[in-house]
């Protein structure tokens, strides 16, 4: 089933064109996905029905619940976009042509989708099990979503990104939209690089803030500024950077949305790697005494103005932005590395820290892996991980002339397609020697380092859990 839904819509804009006179043949294959999709939405309500009558704990009948509940979006998501095809083909206006522009990363998202699904029956409990990486699901989601805004291509592009990829609702993937294009036009006298940088220096900023980031990524003082009062005295002022609130509400929000924004881009930065649950948080406050949850509801209340949703809003957005505990890039994590290889001031303090070059790495993997940033233990979970190597690869594409919303439209829609291509592409950017070789240099004793690489390895994998996972996963396409 797999191989036939994606050759054909692998296919679909050739054979839409040659056919579109009697395109029958595509309905009736449309309707028939359609059909099997309203199957397992079906065979999944009656098992939601069935647990209420299954001699199990209410935890167990809640988890089982829980788990239909994810199959059930994604077949419903499947469903939505096949139904979605099936109209603008009838209809055969203008934005159907552009719709098939996405099919290929449709047929991909829909192809893991049903291998999943199709692997993810268990026969001895009688349940579906919801699969780790519902990354499909979220993409077919933003996609349908953004299919009804009213606004360009490229910017639909740009917002199915943001929700597909870091896990953002579409309010907040719709700010960060309207920050971007206040600056295109505030900043028009720039080159695109240059707004881009700003760009991702201002959302690195929420997260990666005080003098030693304005050293590495840059100061936002040029764009953003205001006199400040230096000596009462005499009156001398000097210029300082405007407050992050001002500044986007300079570019388009107002006070209650950049809260919001604010809050979603820092919570995602904590939330991406994984987190705790509403019960989760409860458990801890009750056994260690302390205010996890009441802290973060306060967060909430102060973005929102009310504590109203808050529970849900939590455990949805836990899902969302650590892809359902998969883990998605660091959003705030990436844009600071990616403003920091486009920093083009003339001289940071940093780069003292053995030139340019490696202040970039060092702002991304090389910093996430090493002690040559810190004193602090390497650490690098599957957030960071896809951060620091997504930022080196779209900062190339940007490098060949594309701009950032371009590059990463782009970039994400490879990723799609393989299962490596993250790695491959790492790896045409930065010499897969060297990595290894700075890595080993910093972490291996030298007694160590002389019995040679094997020795090396075993070291890190003893030692640096994190490192090692990142290490081996670049050796298995190193030699392809």
């Amino acid at each position: 089933m797999r191989r036939p839904l994606s050759q054909a819509i692998t296919k679909l804009p050739a054979a839409y064109q040659e056919r579109v006179d009697t395109k029958s043949w595509r309905e009736d294959d449309l309707l028939e996905k359609i059909r099997q999709e309203e199957t397992m939405i079906a065979r999944l309500d009656e098992l939601n029905t069935s647990i209420s009558q299954m001699e199990a704990s209410s935890e167990q009948k809640s988890a089982l619940r829980q788990n239909n509940t994810e199959l059930l979006r994604g077949h419903h998501a499947n469903k939505r976009v096949y139904e979605t095809i099936l109209e603008d083909l009838r209809a055969y206006d203008p934005y159907s042509a552009t719709l098939f522009d996405d099919l290929d990363n449709i047929a991909s998202q829909l192809t893991m989708g049903l291998s999943q699904v199709k692997g993810s029956w268990n026969a001895a409990e009688g349940v579906f099990n919801t699969p780790s990486n519902l990354s499909w699901v979220t993409y077919l989601s933003a996609y349908q979503v953004t299919k009804e805004l009213t606004v360009s291509k490229a910017d639909k592009a740009f917002i199915t990104s943001l929700m597909a990829e870091y896990g953002f609702d579409l309010k907040t993937a719709r700010q960060l939209l309207t920050v971007k294009k206040a600056l295109d036009k505030q900043l028009s006298n720039y080159s695109q690089k240059q707004r881009d940088y700003v760009f991702l220096r201002l959302i690195g900023a929420v997260s990666y803030d005080g003098v030693k980031w304005d050293e590495t990524a840059g100061y936002l003082t040029p764009y953003f500024s205001e006199d400040v009062v230096s000596n009462p005295t005499t009156g001398e002022t000097q210029k300082k950077v405007k407050p992050l609130l001002t500044i986007f509400q300079t570019l388009g929000l107002s006070e209650q949305e950049v809260k919001q924004l604010t809050y979603n881009l820092r919570l995602q930065h904590a939330l991406a790697n994984g987190g705790n649950t509403i019960k989760q948080m409860r458990n801890i406050d009750f056994n260690e005494g302390s205010n996890t949850y009441k802290n973060a509801k306060a967060k909430y209340k102060n973005a929102y103005g009310t504590t109203k949703g808050f529970e849900e809003f939590w455990d949805e957005r836990l899902k969302a932005y650590s892809n359902n505990g998969a883990g998605n890039a660091d959003f705030t994590h990436q844009s600071i590395t990616m403003a920091t290889h486009l920093n083009s001031a003339s001289f940071q303090l940093s780069d003292l820290y053995g030139g340019r070059e490696q202040v970039k790495d060092l702002s991304g993997w090389e910093g996430d892996t090493t002690y040559n940033a810190s004193d602090m233990k390497p650490s690098i979970g599957e957030d960071d991980y896809k951060a620091d190597l997504d930022a080196v690869n779209i900062i190339a594409r940007m490098d060949n002339g594309a701009s950032y919303s371009q590059a990463m439209a782009s970039y994400y829609n490879d990723v799609t397609q393989g299962s490596s291509v993250r790695e491959k592409e790492f790896l045409k950017n930065e010499d897969w020697t060297e990595v290894k070789g700075t890595i080993y240099a910093s972490l291996v004793p030298d007694e160590v380092l002389t019995q040679g690489d094997k020795a090396s390895k075993a070291y890190v994998s003893e030692n640096y859990k994190g490192v090692s996972r990142f290490l081996e996963r670049l050796e298995r396409v190193a030699g392809e």
